[in-house]
């Protein structure tokens, strides 16, 4: 594995630092990509980069190369060159006999950002356990939750051990992709697609309209998108991205002249939340909260519930209103159906119900379990909306179940991520207690 994986990335990190070769040099590459010395060959393949479209004969055939950094740089000077040609050849290759065609082909896909689900999806399953890994690896990257599925019995059972390491490599790169998909909100490009979607599964269509040269947009991208209680309240919903380069129809069809601009849309067109301009965090959390949870009555909740039994978005709304009118029975109930009936977070709410069900039973002075659960939590969604209540809770539970140490490691890490946040300063005066401190007056706080 490392022979073939690392040099690939080894070869992606010296590219990104240097610049393609360019120029009228075609006569003496075509020499170069004769010559038997495969580094020579390898660089010329890397400058035929440069050369565009030109190129992409010349490097398809280089795709088959005996030697595998030739073979790497084809791949990379394919994926820089990019456009429709290109990702036929990589399509194509998916099929191919030869397994390390296959490979790199889904690689290929990977680097231009196209990750073909229908094309990619079969080889999880490949003899090669190679070519397993690359589509593992590359289907995490490509922001759809659908494939959390698939990827969890992957990551649960595929059969390849490296016997030098002793490791599952597969399982590995599957559980990876994982742990990103969850970790952030999974955007979608093509607007009918993502409609059709949201049809289908009752999300509300949550359409981002950006510029594509727009320092605002991508300062509100980088300041707003990043937060984990707004990535997972996008999760779930159906999240379109639309750059007016590339969606100006949709543009005129909501009627967007100022971006940034968020529009937020029942699946049938009969509810719709507008927002145009920068806002913060909180702010727009708030909105697309009241977009999600518009029912308060836990009699309508049940009663949809009990019509649409597979609806995890109605039960997760209707454990909420239990837990916050201390019916705790009511509420694990709720969550426990949850957790059973999606153990690969295809709704989103799985990371929820589980630091729900932790919390209800630190409540209920078992501590010991809400320790246990808490921990698998932070451990299995390293980001997700109620991180920092979890952090403070675990630290709580491990406290009164008497691990001191794992109590303060999980407290001291809230401050750190979360310094500003009302519960960073409840835990700083119970680590300062623990250390024998005087608490510090109110008006010393932030």
């Amino acid at each position: 594995m490392k022979s073939a994986f690392y040099s690939m990335f080894a070869l992606l990190l010296f590219l990104s630092a240097s610049p393609a070769w360019a120029g009228p040099e075609l006569n003496r590459i075509r020499e170069e990509l004769k010559s038997s010395d495969p580094e020579l060959r390898s660089d010329a393949a890397l400058a035929l980069a440069g050369e565009g479209e030109v190129a992409v004969d010349l490097l398809a055939p280089l795709l088959k190369d005996p030697s595998l950094l030739v073979r790497h740089s084809a791949a990379y000077a394919l994926a820089r060159i990019g456009g429709p040609d290109v990702e036929k050849i990589f399509r194509e290759g998916l099929t191919a006999p030869g397994d390390d065609l296959r490979r790199i082909s889904v690689l290929g896909l990977g680097m231009l950002g196209r990750a073909d689900r229908e094309g990619i999806l079969p080889l999880l399953g490949d003899r090669n356990w190679e070519v397993r890994w690359s589509a593992a690896y590359v289907l995490g990257r490509s922001g759809d939750r659908r494939d959390l599925a698939v990827l969890g019995r992957l990551a649960r059972s595929d059969p390849y051990r490296d016997p030098a390491a002793g490791s599952y490599p597969v399982r590995e790169a599957a559980e990876k992709s994982i742990r990103r998909l969850n970790s952030i909100i999974g955007w979608r490009t093509d607007f009918t697609a993502a409609r059709e979607y949201s049809l289908r599964s009752g999300r509300p269509l949550l359409l981002y309209f950006r510029g594509g040269g727009s320092d605002l947009c991508r300062k509100f991208e980088r300041e707003v998108f990043t937060e984990e209680k707004i990535i997972d309240a996008a999760q779930r919903m159906t999240p379109v991205w639309l750059d007016h380069n590339s969606a100006a129809e949709v543009f005129s069809r909501y009627r967007v002249t100022r971006v940034p601009a968020i529009v937020i849309a029942s699946p049938d067109g009969s509810r719709s939340d507008r927002i145009e301009g920068t806002l913060l965090p909180a702010t727009l959390l708030d909105r697309m909260l009241a977009f999600l949870e518009t029912e308060k009555s836990a009699v309508r909740l049940r009663s949809r519930l009990q019509a649409s039994p597979e609806d995890l978005e109605t039960a997760w709304q209707l454990a909420a209103l239990y837990l916050e009118g201390g019916m705790a029975d009511g509420a694990a109930q709720i969550l426990n159906r949850i957790i059973e009936r999606d153990p690969d977070n295809l709704s989103s709410l799985l990371d929820n119900a589980l630091f729900a069900r932790g919390y209800l039973a630190g409540k209920r002075g078992d501590y010991a379990r809400s320790a246990r659960e808490i921990d698998a939590v932070l451990a299995r969604f390293p980001v997700f909306g109620d991180r920092a209540e979890a952090l403070y809770c675990g630290g709580l539970a491990h406290l009164r179940a008497g691990n001191p140490d794992r109590g303060r490691e999980l407290l001291e890490e809230l401050g750190r991520d979360y310094p500003d946040g009302n519960l960073a300063l409840a835990a700083g005066d119970i680590l300062d207690g623990l250390a024998g401190k005087e608490p510090k007056p109110k008006s010393s706080r932030r």
